[in-house]
């Protein structure tokens, strides 16, 4: 039997279409000693069914009304008792031998509280079209420009008790506001595997034009996070929003790509090789 355990939850709302790929995904990695706890917000699409089929291979799954993804996660690790925990949402799918991988590299690095590795893109109808490779520097950890893939983030649950759950108060980047607070105390170990596949559709959060809500709450949250990580531009910031959101944005796409370059890693800026 392995001998850490791993705590995977997935947070759900209406991706009956999705979300038995990425059950599948979870539970066809053959590792034995996972738990799986599935929160839905109370779909009304058939996702209940799609869970129903496997609710004797689930710790536990529910579907009522909650406060938003970022909540839903929350009660998820509530009920994790693994040595390790993650979270997958509906619509993405982990890769074979992930989890196998994640947890080989905890145990030959008990000093690791944070294991992040490759991820890839799909489309809508599962095409696999692209790579995204972890970039971290300590730089980019104080000034919020980590570029993390968030499905193919694994912690220690020890992180729940040292650091605190997500921030309920974020629904667009709960999952960056969470690794900033936690690279602060902990550094982020790179894993050089594909361990997830994000499904990018019109549906998705990160797909809304920016003149939508979902993007204008997504800029708010955004330079939230920058005004606490530098609270002397907290004036300028609020004074001019959009320009300070365009100005940081593309500042950490200059500061990875120096990354890159000075590492001779150009290649992981957009692989399209997969």
């Amino acid at each position: 039997m392995n001998n850490l355990k791993v705590s995977i939850v997935t947070p759900s709302y209406n991706q009956g279409q999705f979300i038995e790929e990425t059950i599948q995904s979870v539970l066809d990695q053959e590792y034995d000693n996972l738990e799986y706890v599935i929160i839905d917000g109370g779909s009304t699409d058939n996702t209940v069914e799609v869970i129903k089929r496997y609710e004797d291979r689930l710790k536990y799954w529910v579907s009522e009304k909650d406060n938003g993804q970022t909540h839903a996660i929350n009660k998820g690790f509530a009920m994790a008792s693994g040595d390790i925990i993650a979270w997958i949402n509906s619509d993405d799918v982990y890769c074979k031998g992930a989890i196998q991988a994640v947890t080989e590299f905890f145990e030959k690095n008990p000093q690791a509280n944070v294991v992040v590795g490759n991820g890839l893109f799909m489309d809508y109808k599962g095409e696999v079209y692209e790579r995204k490779y972890p970039n971290i520097s300590r730089f980019q950890e104080k000034h919020c420009m980590m570029s993390i893939f968030q499905p193919s983030t694994f912690l220690r649950r020890s992180i729940l008790t040292d650091i605190g759950f997500l921030n309920e108060e974020y629904q667009m980047i709960m999952d960056a506001e969470w690794f900033y607070r936690i690279a602060a105390q902990y550094p982020f170990y790179v894993i050089e595997k594909d361990l997830s596949i994000f499904r990018w559709h019109k549906d998705s959060k990160s797909s809304g034009d920016h003149n939508s809500k979902l993007f204008k709450r997504y800029m708010h949250e955004h330079l939230t996070v920058v005004k606490r990580a530098h609270p002397a531009m907290s004036g300028f910031i609020s004074r001019f929003p959009k320009a300070s959101f365009k100005a940081h944005i593309y500042a950490g796409f200059a500061v990875r790509f120096l990354r890159r370059l000075y590492k001779r890693e150009l290649y992981k800026m957009k692989d399209t090789n997969v």
